[in-house]
């Protein structure tokens, strides 16, 4: 942690378009203001926050800060420890909750397998929707050019070959169609 200013989550950054230097306002529950410079941008995938040291706080705050929440590393547990440990910490009339970030990648985990097949079903239904438009744009272009494969016809090629000469631009097209619908899918996927 730095000695000065605070670290802040990804999402807030974007939110609040904050870049590291930047300053940002905060307000504290009792409603005291102040302004600290943004010292660095953290990777977190499971809620926002925004951390500070001791000294930090003391400085922008002019008071130590009553601790109400403890961040705490500790080594691999098993399921049937990290119960052990929260029962003996809920006992405690000075804790209110226990929390472990990997029950919350379970959470976040359990919610996006979920999704899977939402995801299935659209992306079966993209086909299909893709397999009928190509039918019908194959259809359409035959019967336009109906003058201009007979003329093809006539100068002594075969029905297959004239049959590869249609499917041949659907093929290129199709190939177009994937490539740019990668590159766009990846930047929706970006934003979201």
């Amino acid at each position: 942690m730095p000695k000065k200013g605070v670290v802040i989550t990804q999402k807030i950054a974007a939110v609040l378009n904050i870049n590291v230097g930047d300053k940002i306002r905060i307000t504290t529950s009792s409603g005291i203001k102040a302004q600290a410079e943004v010292k660095a941008i953290a990777e977190n995938f499971v809620g926002n926050f925004m951390y500070m040291s001791q000294s930090s706080y003391t400085k922008l705050f002019s008071h130590k800060a009553n601790w109400n929440s403890f961040l705490i590393r500790l080594k691999t547990q098993t399921e049937k420890q990290r119960n052990k440990l929260s029962n003996q910490l809920i006992e405690k009339d000075d804790v209110l909750g226990v929390t472990y970030s990997e029950d919350q990648k379970n959470a976040v985990s359990n919610m996006s397998s979920s999704l899977i097949p939402i995801i299935l079903i659209l992306i079966l239904l993209s086909g299909i929707l893709s397999f009928a438009v190509l039918y019908n744009l194959t259809n359409i272009n035959i019967s336009e050019r109906i003058r201009e494969l007979s003329t093809v016809k006539v100068l002594g090629f075969y029905d297959k070959e004239v049959n590869m000469y249609v499917v041949r631009e659907n093929i290129v097209l199709t190939i177009i169609g994937i490539f740019t619908g990668y590159i766009v899918g990846n930047l929706l996927t970006w934003y979201i």
